[in-house]
Order: structure tokens, then sequence, then C-alpha cells
């Protein structure tokens, strides 16, 4: 693997509608669910875990949470969820890494066309 020993930020996760679980709780299901966390948790976490090794003291991880894990929205219960696990594994991580810095971005919710709740009604945004 090459050396990330000169990089200042590496940036890991996805804030984009792929594999978001959208919809009323109603509509969910365990795949939608696993999918956003897969994404926006799972990757990411195991992602830092086999480059952190590579990443000079003072470097970054910077992953992608969102603003609905502080302020859910009807029809985001699951998006709400994994972003809040996006906060959790980066406040662990910031600990577990230090002097690696890791941080995380809460943007709002955009309406991309990729926000349209699981039973194809109309968009949340």
């Amino acid at each position: 693997m090459p050396s990330l020993k000169d990089k200042t930020v590496l940036m890991i996760g996805r804030g984009s509608g792929i594999a978001r679980a959208m919809g009323g709780y109603q509509d969910l299901t365990a795949n939608l669910v696993n999918a956003s966390f897969s994404v926006k948790v799972t990757g990411p976490l195991l992602l830092a875990k086999h480059l952190a090794g590579n990443v000079a003291p003072g470097g970054s991880f910077l992953f992608m949470s969102g603003a609905t894990a502080l302020k859910p929205a009807p029809g985001m219960l699951a998006v709400a969820a994994a972003n809040a696990a996006v906060d959790a594994v980066t406040a662990g991580l910031a600990v577990e890494l230090a002097p690696i810095r890791v941080n995380a971005i809460a943007p709002g919710t955009i309406d991309t066309g990729a926000s349209v709740p699981v039973d194809g009604g109309e968009h949340l945004v």
C-alpha cells in the first residue's frame, strides 16, 4: 500500500443518497437499514482501521455525518441513526488515534433526487 505519511486529510464515507434507508419507520427493512450502516459507518470505520498505521501524526481522517444526527426529520429515522453512529465512531477514533485528528462534517439534507422515500412517494426535503 502506498504511504499516506505526507497526506494531510483522508476523507472517508459517503454523504450522497447511496444506500440510504429513507421513508417512514413502517417502510424500513433490515436490508435497507443495514445498507445505510454499511455505507456510512461500517465501511468507513474499517477503512480507517486499515489506513491508520499509514497516516502521519497530525494527519486527519474526515468522516461524513449529517445534520439528521442531531435534528431528525420525518422519514429520516434510519439515516439519522447512521449519522449518529458516524458521530460516535468519530469521537471514539479521535481518542484512540491521537495525535491523528479525526473529525466529521454534517451537512444538511439537500434534494439531489436521491432523497426519494423507499415507497417511491414524494421527496422528503
